[in-house]
C-alpha cells in the first residue's frame, strides 16, 4: 500500500492514473510495478514524501528504486511503516502541478498452497488506496497479474473479480482489470495456477482447528472482539500520543552520512525532539546570560523583559525570538508556531547532508558528558566550574534538571552575584538545585499558556499525522481464512503513511 503524508488541514490531491503490475515468477519471487500519477490541489501543500507497504516481509532495500518524472529518488527502509520503504521526494509536487512516480521492487514469498487442491498455488493483491476524505475525483487503474512462465489460459484461473482481458506474452498469461474507480478503498484481485509452475516449497494455509467451533464460539467472539478491536484501539493511541510529540518534517530523516557537529543546544535539542516549552526555556536563558532580556515579577506577574538593546553576537534565531518578546503581542501560541516553523526549516538546511541517527548520538552523548563530568567531579569547586560551562546542557537533557542536581554526591554552590536571575534569597551564594528551579518555574511562569501544547501544535503543521488508506496487513498463516475467495490465500501490501 502507498500512502502519503499529508497535511490534514489543507492537504488534497487527486490520482488520474495508477498503473500496477505484479508478476509472479518462477522461483517465487515477485516483481512490482507502481506507476502512479499525483495531481496536488492548487491550494494545498506539496507531495514530498510516499511510503510504499510490501506484500511480504522477504525483500531488500538495494531491490527497490524509484523515480519522479524521471529523476531517480532515494529509496530507504520507512521509518514510518511495519513493512515497506520510504521515498523522498525531494522538493515534491507543488500546488497545481502533476508528477508521475514510478517504483519497481523485488519481493519473496506470498505464494499459498491453494485452500481446495494441494497441487494448486494462490496469490491474492491489492493496489493501494487512498484516505477518502483527502482524495477528489476517479483513477483511472490498471492493474496486470502476470502468472510465471509455462502458464496457459486453461491452466489459470481467477478468484473474486474477473479480468477485464487477457492475453499471453512470452509463455507467460496476463490478467489486466481495466477500471475507473474511487480509490479511496481496496480492489482485491487473486489468481490460482498450477504449483509446477513455481519452485520450492509453497506456504501452508491456515491448519484445521483443534476444537469444535461451536462449543468454543463465545471464546472466539472473545478473542476476536479483543484483538481488532481493544487492541488496536489502545496501540492506535499509545502510537498517536507519541506522534504528536514528533515534530521534524520526514526530509531531515533521509539519507546522509556522518555526524553534523557544531549545533547550539537550542538548535541540538529541536533535532532531538525535546518538547519545544523547554526548547524556548534554552533560547531564553542565552538571551538572559547575553544580556538580551532579564526575568521580572513574581508568581502570576512574571515577566521576560527586553533589556532595551540589542547586543552583538545574537544568532538568528535569538534575534527573532527577542522581537517577539519585545512586540506589541509578547509570545504567544500563534506567534511562536510560526517561529518554530522556521527554526526547523534552518535546522533542515543545517542538516542537509548529514545523519539523522548518528548526529542524535552523538549529541545525546554530550548531554550525559556533561552530567558525568558533573556527577564525577573530584570536589564542590569542581562541580561548581562545570555547571557555569555546561549548564545548557544538563538543562536540555532531563525533563527536571532541578531533580537530578538535588542528588549530587556532595552539594554545590556557586556565587548568587554569578546567577542572572534573581531568586529571591539574600545569601552570598545558592545551591545549583535551586538556582535550576527557580528559573525553570519562572521561565514557565512567564512564558505561561503560550508554551502549552506548543509541541503538539507544531507536530500538526511541520510533521502531521500519518494518513492510514485503509486496513492492509502482511499476510501470515491465518490470513487465508479471511479471504473472500475460495482457493485463494491473501498477501496484501502493509500500510503506513
Amino acid at each position: 500500500m502507498v500512502v502519503i503524508l499529508a497535511l490534514l488541514a489543507s492537504y488534497s490531491f487527486s490520482v488520474p492514473e495508477m498503473f500496477c503490475r505484479v508478476s509472479v515468477n518462477h522461483d517465487q519471487t515477485l516483481a512490482l510495478l507502481y506507476r502512479i500519477t499525483f495531481e496536488c490541489d492548487a491550494l494545498a501543500d506539496p507531495v514530498d514524501v510516499v511510503d510504499i507497504g510490501l506484500p511480504t516481509r522477504g525483500w531488500n532495500v538495494s531491490d527497490m528504486r524509484a523515480n519522479l518524472d524521471g529523476t531517480e529518488r532515494p529509496v530507504m527502509v520507512s521509518s514510518y511503516i511495519d513493512n515497506g520503504v520510504e521515498i523522498s521526494l525531494g522538493a515534491g509536487i507543488g500546488p497545481g502541478d502533476t508528477g508521475v512516480l514510478e517504483f519497481h521492487g523485488m519481493c519473496t514469498g506470498g505464494i499459498y498452497v491453494d485452500d481446495d487442491q494441494d497441487d494448486w498455488a494462490s496469490f491474492r493483491f491489492s493496489p493501494t488506496w487512498f484516505d477518502g476524505s483527502l482524495l477528489t475525483g476517479q483513477t483511472h487503474l490498471v492493474l496486470e497479474m502476470v502468472f510465471p512462465q509455462g502458464s496457459t489460459p486453461d491452466s489459470v484461473r481467477y478468484h473474486e473479480a474477473q479480468f477485464d482481458t487477457s492475453w499471453v506474452d512470452k509463455d507467460r498469461v496476463v490478467y489486466r482489470w481495466d477500471r475507473s474507480v474511487r480509490l479511496d478503498r481496496s480492489f482485491e484481485v487473486g489468481i490460482g495456477f498450477p504449483a509446477r509452475l513455481v519452485s520450492g516449497s509453497l506456504m501452508s494455509r491456515p491448519s484445521e482447528p483443534l476444537f469444535d467451533t461451536a462449543c468454543c464460539a463465545p471464546i472466539a467472539i472473545f478473542m476476536v472482539l479483543f484483538l481488532f478491536i481493544a487492541l488496536p484501539l489502545f496501540f492506535g493511541i499509545r502510537s498517536s500520543i507519541i506522534r504528536q510529540k514528533q515534530y521534524l518534517p520526514p526530509k531531515i530523516r533521509v539519507g546522509g552520512k556522518g555526524v553534523r557537529r557544531g549545533l547550539t543546544v537550542p538548535m541540538a535539542a529541536l533535532l532531538m525532539e525535546k518538547p519545544l516549552d523547554r526548547v524556548v526555556m534554552l533560547m531564553v536563558w542565552s538571551l538572559i546570560k547575553k544580556g538580551a532580556v532579564t526575568v521580572t515579577g513574581e508568581g502570576a506577574g512574571t515577566r521576560i523583559t527586553p533589556m532595551g538593546l540589542v547586543p552583538e553576537g545574537l544568532r538568528d534565531y535569538e534575534k527573532k525570538l527577542l522581537e517577539l518578546i519585545a512586540g506589541e503581542e509578547g509570545l504567544t501560541a500563534k506567534n511562536l508556531e510560526t517561529f518554530f516553523k522556521g527554526m526547523i526549516g534552518d535546522l533542515e538546511t543545517a542538516m542537509e547532508g548529514f545523519n539523522l541517527k548518528t548526529t542524535r548520538e552523538y549529541y545525546t552523548g554530550v548531554m550525559k558528558n556533561a552530567w558525568k563530568q558533573l556527577e564525577e567531579a573530584p570536589d564542590a569547586t569542581a562541580a561548581a566550574e562545570v555547571f557555569a560551562d555546561r549548564f545548557q546542557w544538563l538543562l536540555a537533557s532531563e525533563e527536571k534538571p532541578q531533580q537530578r542536581l538535588s542528588r549530587l554526591p556532595v552539594p554545590v554552590f556557586i556565587p548568587a552575584s554569578s546567577w542572572p536571575v534573581t531568586t529571591g534569597g539574600t545569601g552570598q551564594s545558592i545551591n545549583v538545585a535551586a538556582a535550576c528551579g527557580n528559573l525553570v518555574s519562572r521561565i514557565e511562569s512567564a512564558a505561561g499558556s503560550s508554551v502549552r501544547g506548543l509541541t503538539r501544535s507544531v507536530a500538526s503543521v511541520v510533521n502531521p499525522l500519518p494518513v492510514s488508506s485503509g486496513s492492509s496487513r502482511s499476510s501470515g498463516g491465518g490470513c487465508a481464512c479471511a479471504c473472500a475467495c475460495a482457493g485463494c490465500a491473501c498477501a496484501c501490501a502493509g500500510g503506513g503513511r
